[in-house]
């Protein structure tokens, strides 16, 4: 078994510099040893589009941090069965709704999960 996955990406870059970014038609060759890495996530840039209502300025919005979402919102899986990832991504999103969170780019995700 491989222990390295190809991710082919189209990336704008609009992220801040502390983020890795790639020009859009590169194709990057990223390295995880499967000993250490059970979980590899990886999303569109439409994660960093979240904003939430400012509680301070009524009528103004403020960016939600793409990692914070990542770890405490789309990649927290009750379980793995069948379409989790789909699943995690739908229930995070009408609970960012219920909160007045929005996004305004369309984003994507996928995930690879190692068995015990």
């Amino acid at each position: 078994m491989s222990n390295s996955v190809s991710i082919v990406t189209k990336y704008k870059c609009d992220i801040p510099p502390s983020e890795v970014c790639y020009r859009y038609d590169m194709a990057i060759d990223v390295k995880f040893p499967l000993t250490e890495f059970h979980t590899v996530i990886v999303s569109s840039d439409g994660l960093g589009s979240f904003l939430m209502p400012n509680p301070d300025e009524p009528g103004k919005r403020i960016r939600l941090d793409p990692m914070w979402l990542m770890e405490d919102h789309f990649s927290a899986f009750k379980n793995t069965t069948g379409e989790f990832l789909k699943r995690r991504c739908n229930k995070a999103i009408k609970r960012f709704e219920s909160k007045e969170v929005i996004h305004f780019d369309d984003f994507s995700m996928g995930a690879f999960l190692m068995g015990d």
